[in-house]
């Protein structure tokens, strides 16, 4: 009879731990090329040229599965390509 609750345990932590574990359809990978690498639990912001040095001002409440640029690397834009930080276009300075 104990062998049988605890088998019984067993099988409700395994399927409450697979139902709460996995995204709705399953794991789904994307194909990440460099300068770019996967993560499946990414920051909500990406690193880009015209954000260096901030901070992201988003709050995961979710974990963000995506391909994000290796260190020393930042988006040109918005979903832009990744290119060397060094290389970012310069932000002009406003006079106010």
């Amino acid at each position: 009879m104990r062998i049988f609750i605890v088998f019984v345990a067993l099988c409700v932590s395994l399927a409450y731990g697979f139902s709460t574990t996995l995204p709705p359809g399953g794991i789904q990978w994307k194909n990440c090329t460099r300068p770019n690498e996967y993560y499946n639990c990414g920051s909500a912001c990406q690193t880009e040229c015209k954000t260096l040095g901030q901070q992201c001002p988003i709050v995961n409440k979710r974990c963000n599965d995506d391909c994000y640029c290796i260190p020393g690397y930042a988006r040109i834009s918005t979903n832009g390509r990744c290119i060397p930080i060094d290389k970012c276009p310069k932000k002009c300075k406003t006079i106010t």
